[in-house]
């Protein structure tokens, strides 16, 4: 028997293709809730606005991210070998994660240069995991 989907994947599913379709501003809530099938109260269930719910999936893929480093960039390689790895597992985790990954990039070039560097910090912070000796 197959594993269902739950409500509240759908949802992130369904605004992940929406936010590549037609862009994260552009996207309203009816959007979402129309292309997963189900009401807004269930929407509101899950996630406090269109905001909130960018906000897990992002959660998520910066969540994989720092579970790849930590799964493949072992303290005691070499640092060059350490750090090829630690490039292909960050582009190992956007390619499989490439929806997020420009919604994110996206959302970030429209931002201050402060907030911009903000976030990119988030990412970065997963990336310098890697604590070569």
């Amino acid at each position: 028997m197959k594993n269902k989907n739950s409500k509240k994947e759908i949802l992130m599913q369904a605004a992940l293709d929406i936010f590549m379709e037609k862009g994260f501003d552009r996207t309203t809530i009816d959007d979402i809730v129309n292309r997963a099938v189900c009401g807004k109260g269930t929407f509101y269930r899950y996630f406090k606005n269109k905001d909130n719910l960018y906000q897990k999936l992002d959660e998520n893929f910066l969540k994989s991210l720092q579970k790849s480093f930590e799964t493949n960039c072992k303290e005691n390689l070499p640092i060059e070998e350490y750090l090829l790895v630690g490039l292909k597992t960050f582009i190992e985790v956007f390619t499989q994660n490439n929806k997020i990954g420009l919604i994110r990039f996206e959302r970030d070039m429209r931002l201050c240069s402060s907030e911009r560097k903000k976030s990119t910090n988030q990412m970065l912070e997963k990336f310098f995991y890697m604590k070569p000796r």
